[in-house]
């Protein structure tokens, strides 16, 4: 008889897998009277649990949620359709510009004047951040009222 006794989860492997056991495992329990009131004990406390009736609904449970739920919005599918062809519409008028006008396009932008070009892109870059700032402050806002703080 070893001085050590197995672990729990050894005799409830024991227990419940006795084919998947090491050799060491089932020769322990068969010499070690300790563990082998402990395994008498899983195997008790196992069979408690599998003659338990099993809990279940004396109703439909997906009937009463599916009561409480409220019908899709066709305003937000109406809202989605819009947004979505006004970006279809803007892409595509953008390329077709570009596509009909392009060449005329480079030659104008190499002939601003630098200074000129400058402006433009500290005015695109100052409204590029007041948008992004606008955009994070909304989340934040959106944020906590998710949060209910």
């Amino acid at each position: 008889m070893s001085k050590t006794h197995l672990l729990d989860s050894e005799i409830q492997q024991y227990v419940l897998h006795q084919s998947m056991c090491s050799g060491y495992l089932i020769e322990h329990i068969t010499h070690c009277e300790d563990c082998q009131q402990k395994a008498q004990l899983y195997r008790v406390l196992v069979e408690g649990i599998n003659q338990q009736v099993r809990p279940g609904f004396d109703f439909n449970l997906s009937d009463l949620v599916m009561t409480q739920l409220q019908p899709a919005s066709t305003k937000k599918v109406v809202y989605n359709t819009f947004i979505i062809s006004l970006i279809t519409v803007a892409i595509s008028l953008g390329s077709s510009v570009f596509y009909l006008i392009g060449s005329d396009l480079i030659s104008l932008v190499s002939i601003i004047k630098p200074m000129l070009a400058y402006l433009l892109y500290t005015i695109a870059s100052c409204l590029f951040l007041f948008l992004l700032l606008a955009m994070y402050i909304e989340f934040q806002r959106k944020m906590k009222t998710l949060n209910f703080s």
